[in-house]
């Protein structure tokens, strides 16, 4: 029962919808590429309708999410020194910087496509896309960080609260480390990093995969 009143308050939260809504999204993008793999087109159109409805639906959700990414930054700079490094403060502001930059031109997209406003859909779309690349691999180079970090002081501790707690760290380290790189997939082939990094991009079903886990990673955090 404990656990069933936790998963309704996290669905109660926004964050926790959406996170929700991605693993679906993802989930329906990759079947549909399963379908039209195996020329089951009616079902891959099916699939295929309902990530695109999905995925109109959450960039409707997410206006003006910028805000919060602002509140983000403001509590990065309060925040003691001395439980966050220089290095670490300007990695997570820069990620932010970056994601409330992802949000805003995600929210010009979608006012675009309704008509909203009159500017290019798939140019703000591009942008939103390359900003959120580069939030990631900020995103990435701070996980990273913070995890060749915790491995160290793991050494110091022997089987104490402390030990316990830096593995609880590690832990989550490895989790986002994996959420991120599965992000990525879908990031660098809506901003085209892949394509002009390696000439080429990941098919609809890697995509799709990808975009499934990180959803269900976030969503597992979540709850």
């Amino acid at each position: 029962m404990k656990k069933f009143d936790q998963i309704i308050k996290g669905l109660n939260k926004t964050e926790g919808r959406d996170r929700v809504c991605k693993t679906l999204q993802y989930g329906a993008r990759f079947l549909s590429w399963y379908f039209e793999k195996y020329s089951q087109l009616d079902k891959a159109t099916q699939f295929n309708n309902l990530f695109m409805a999905i995925r109109e639906a959450r960039k409707i959700f997410r206006l003006a999410k910028s805000l919060n990414e602002i509140q983000f930054i403001l509590e990065i700079i309060k925040e003691n020194s001395e439980n966050l490094n220089q290095i670490t403060r300007i990695l997570k502001t820069f990620a932010r910087i970056w994601y409330s930059l992802f949000w805003l031109f995600d929210n010009l997209s979608i006012l675009a496509k309704l008509q909203i406003i009159n500017s290019n859909q798939k140019v703000l779309n591009k942008i939103a896309m390359t900003f959120w690349t580069i939030g990631i691999l900020t995103n990435l180079f701070e996980i990273l960080r913070d995890l060749i970090g915790n491995f160290s002081s793991l050494k110091k501790y022997s089987k104490s609260a402390e030990y316990k707690e830096m593995h609880r760290r590690i832990n989550a380290n490895c989790l986002n480390l994996i959420r991120n790189f599965c992000d990525l997939i879908p990031a660098g082939t809506g901003s085209e990093f892949f394509q002009k990094i390696f000439a080429s991009h990941p098919n609809h079903g890697v995509v799709g995969i990808a975009g499934f886990l990180a959803g269900a990673i976030s969503t597992y955090q979540t709850f």
